[in-house]
């Protein structure tokens, strides 16, 4: 005869959680991995004929990362998957979806999440190495820092966020790494994330590009909320676009910190300004190319013609010369201008694209 299930509730703390759609059809066992305490809520109920019970480990570790997460409201009620990430906000909680949300964390539940013991700091205060605990709520990421460790830059990264980034969807989570670049030159972003367990026990995601590049954290008051808001409510209602793709995968990887040199950042960035400004053309592309930027940017930005036009000549000199060459003399003020210009750009392209048509980018070089 089976045991009575073990109180993990009153073992662990109590955890008004409901567990996720995703659980429910999965079948797994929630009562017994909670308890019956009068105190958790649950939602669900066994959907297998036959459930069994979980060995006691599992038991143990599933509730405990129910109760190591129970200071997020989101979870269960909506997404699966947890990004930890870096931002600089005074807010405790941001919604910037129904199904998108970012809690703080503090140092001691990220701790405990990621599994980490100790850190070793250097008599000059900084972070040289760490050890990882056992039984880590994220327990695959601890065994993966153990067997394959990423560049101990990144990690201590890794360590030092503060926010967790909650979605239903990689593909949410992939959109808002987007959206975050593109609000600013920053190194926020989410990278690695963990699956609610009620859906696959603490899972590793990754997100292909590593954010850890490109200045500070990103600062998120009221308006730069709703500008983000705004991103992500034109990116989800977008219908698939080939060409946008394409451009958020690029951005994404020339705003990572696996490019291996200023150069290909260039390449990368002068291509979306090329797709951006030169849609279709198959003439004249270097003098459209400049043209168009500096009429754009004087209409949309307020920015002086001559100026932009000679950094877009100077942009498109460099990405001829790197495609064909495979090298150019690319300094670190030229990244700088292909950044600013492909981020504003692509701020613009992102909620109204036809301001990127042939026709439009003509009829604006005729008209002023």
């Amino acid at each position: 005869m089976p045991s009575a299930p073990h109180n993990h509730a009153a073992q662990y703390g109590e955890c008004l959680l409901r567990p996720t759609r995703a659980g429910r059809a999965f079948g797994w066992p929630v009562a017994d991995i909670l308890g019956r305490s009068g105190r958790v809520a649950i939602d669900a109920v066994h959907a297998s004929p036959h459930p069994t019970a979980l060995p006691t480990t599992m038991q143990r570790n599933r509730a405990s990362a129910y109760c190591a997460l129970r200071a997020y409201p989101f979870v269960g009620a909506m997404g699966t998957l947890h990004f930890p990430l870096i931002v600089e906000s005074t807010q405790k909680s941001i919604k910037l979806s129904e199904s998108i949300r970012l809690i703080r964390i503090d140092n001691p539940k990220l701790a405990r999440l990621l599994g980490i013991r100790r850190v070793d700091l250097s008599e000059s205060g900084h972070v040289y190495g760490m050890s990882l605990r056992d039984d880590a709520v994220w327990a695959t990421w601890a065994a993966y820092i153990r067997g394959r460790p990423l560049d101990m830059s990144h990690t201590i990264r890794l360590m030092q966020n503060n926010f967790v980034l909650s979605t239903s969807t990689r593909r949410e989570a992939e959109i808002v790494a987007f959206a975050m670049k593109l609000l600013g030159g920053t190194l926020s972003g989410p990278y690695v994330g963990f699956s609610d367990f009620a859906h696959f026990p603490s899972s590793v995601q990754f997100l292909i590009f590593n954010p850890y590049w490109g200045g500070r954290a990103l600062v998120l008051g009221r308006q730069e909320i709703l500008r983000l808001r705004k991103l992500l409510t034109a990116l989800h209602g977008a219908p698939y676009n080939g060409k946008l793709e394409t451009i958020i995968e690029k951005y994404r990887y020339a705003e990572s910190a696996d490019v291996p040199s200023i150069n290909l950042r260039i390449l990368e960035l002068a291509v979306i300004l090329e797709m951006l400004f030169l849609p279709t053309a198959d003439r004249e592309l270097a003098y459209r190319f400049q043209l168009r930027i500096a009429k754009w940017f004087k209409r949309h930005c307020g920015e002086d013609v001559v100026s932009t036009a000679s950094k877009a000549k100077r942009i498109y000199k460099l990405r001829s010369d790197i495609a064909h060459s495979g090298t150019a003399k690319a300094g670190d003020a030229d990244l700088e201008d292909v950044r600013l210009l492909a981020r504003a750009a692509l701020q613009k392209f992102v909620v109204d694209s036809s301001k990127f048509t042939d026709k439009y980018l003509d009829d604006l070089c005729l008209l002023s």
